[in-house]
């Protein structure tokens, strides 16, 4: 019997398939150093590669085709791709080829894009990332982000109460 076959020289039947992803999913695990964000990811990965063989399995099991279909809907749900498995076969493959993924730069800028919409809620105003994207636009007196002076910080660093800062109003609070 060669790996991809069952007994009878057939494919595997999605019994079998689904339980051998469970299985290869927890051999990869092994294989993979102890950091606390794997230990996280591990823990994961094995709820989620069985939980397609239970359900499954559970399908299998039914008392009726409507509750074999409500089951079987259920599996395939949670066997699509979703952007956190995109993200572990990223970070599997890179662990794999021993280069570290540095999101720094993409951390960084999906800061400063948060930053950029609270400002713009509070301004009511379009705020641009930068002087080319402002021209791009055509804006008067544009607001920038990169050219802010807003200086978040408390006014010294000690225990105790801080003041409470002006509720920002949109329209009227200015941008800094």
């Amino acid at each position: 019997m060669t790996e991809g076959e069952n007994k009878g020289g057939r494919p595997y039947d999605l019994e079998e398939r689904t339980e051998l992803f469970a299985k290869r999913c927890r051999e990869l695990i092994r294989r993979l150093p102890r950091t606390v964000t794997n230990v996280e990811d591990a823990r994961q990965l094995v709820r989620a590669s069985g939980s397609v063989a239970g359900n499954y399995l559970e399908a299998n099991d039914s008392l009726s085709k409507k509750d074999f279909r409500m089951r079987i809907k259920i599996c395939r749900k949670e066997s699509k791709e979703n952007m956190y498995d995109t993200e572990h076969k990223a970070l599997f493959a890179a662990i794999r080829k021993g280069e570290p993924i540095n999101n720094g730069d993409y951390m960084c800028k999906s800061t400063l894009v948060a930053m950029m919409c609270r400002m713009s809620a509070y301004t009511g105003k379009t705020i641009y990332w930068d002087a080319e994207g402002a021209k791009a636009d055509k804006a008067q007196n544009p607001a920038i982000v990169l050219d802010s002076k807003e200086d978040l910080s408390p006014p010294k660093y000690e225990f105790g109460p801080l003041e409470v800062a002006p509720i920002p109003v949109p329209g009227q609070t200015k941008f800094i």
